[in-house]
């Protein structure tokens, strides 16, 4: 807890790649800087907890967090995605709880979900583009 992680990677990044694991983020800035595609948590079969954190992430093509199968529980975070294919997060058969976050991102869909994902908790995410200072709340 209360730490920083920065990255850089001149073609295909990730932070944190996990595969039956269980990760604790809390009071933290994970960042990353990719000439590809970046990613900040790639994940199999694993649970992702973060609160109070803030994940950067510039690169052409982005994910912040990228799950299949497992779960993520996102509170009191901050997502900010500098790409012109971006999002924040992508469940694939997947469980995600994301409540009180701010998503800072130009993206049709910030959030994407598969069929077999299920979103138990969804509340109070504020989701505002780069282009204009308007922020748009979805719940």
């Amino acid at each position: 807890a209360g730490s920083s992680v920065t990255a850089t990677d001149p073609g295909k990044g990730a932070v944190f790649a996990l595969a039956g694991s269980t990760l604790d983020i809390e009071s933290s800035l994970v960042s990353l800087g990719s000439g590809g595609y970046g990613v900040i948590i790639t994940a199999s079969s694993s649970e992702v907890r973060a609160r109070d954190s803030a994940f950067v992430l510039t690169a052409p093509t982005a994910v912040c967090f990228s799950l299949e199968r497992g779960a993520l529980n996102l509170t009191d975070c901050r997502l900010t995605v500098d790409s012109p294919l971006g999002r924040g997060i992508e469940l694939v058969r997947a469980r995600g709880s994301i409540t009180g976050n701010r998503f800072v991102i130009d993206s049709e869909a910030p959030i994407w979900c598969d069929s077999s994902s299920e979103l138990t908790g969804f509340l109070g995410n504020v989701f505002q583009p780069f282009s204009n200072g308007h922020a748009a709340v979805r719940n």
